[in-house]
């Protein structure tokens, strides 16, 4: 079993940088594109304190998987990666444990927005204590439902001898997930979930003239 280290930030997205120029006039290109798998799913399962009143065990897990690429005259190359965050709160002690990962997924596959699957283990070690919280197992998959949402961006600025031009693509839609994710064996894919797909793209064009 692999043990994750605490670790912040998710940045999916590659570029391609090129340059061409034309007279006097230089064009220099910068492309972004990525694709997000995201799975949210909460959990609230009755519980009975050590003085035997009854308590709730509230569980979070939030798994996003990102790829990105990166194209150009230089190679080409491509980029995984994986973020958790699980938090529990028993209403008993009053104690949360959190834990935030990342790290390469062991398995991931995202089809735009249509689909995606990805497995991976983890053990989950709270950040404040060290203690072991258990082990977090899944094999997921992810079906888009429903309409597609688009968002489009398009500007142009100038400064001095420069012009600048941006877009940004973006393709969002709702997921289904099946598959397993278990909690020492405890199945919370059946637990209240919130899954989305994502297909981004990006650029610059900057003219120096």
């Amino acid at each position: 079993m692999k043990r994750k280290l605490v670790a912040i930030g998710l940045l999916a997205g590659g570029f391609a940088l090129t340059r061409a120029s034309s007279g006097a006039a230089a064009v220099e290109r910068i492309e972004f594109r990525g694709a997000i798998a995201e799975l949210n799913l909460f959990q609230e399962a009755a519980t009975t304190c050590e003085d035997g009143t009854s308590g709730l065990l509230h569980t979070s897990i939030s798994i996003e998987l990102s790829r990105d690429g990166v194209r150009s005259s230089l190679g080409n190359s491509d980029g995984r990666s994986l973020l958790l965050f699980f938090s529990q709160f028993d209403t008993c002690t009053g104690v949360v444990r959190d834990v935030v990962a990342f790290d390469q997924p062991a398995e991931y596959t995202q089809n735009g927005v249509r689909s995606a699957s990805f497995a991976d283990s983890f053990d989950l070690i709270d950040e404040l204590s060290g203690d072991l919280i258990g082990t977090l197992a899944f094999d997921v998959q992810l079906t888009g439902t429903g309409e597609t949402e688009h968002d489009d961006q398009h500007s142009t600025s100038a400064s001095g001898d420069f012009v600048f031009h941006s877009h940004f693509h973006g393709i969002f839609r709702a997921a289904a997930a099946s598959g397993t994710v278990s909690l020492d064996g405890i199945e919370l894919i059946d637990a209240g979930q919130f899954a989305t797909l994502s297909d981004l793209h990006s650029g610059n064009i900057t003219v120096t003239h």
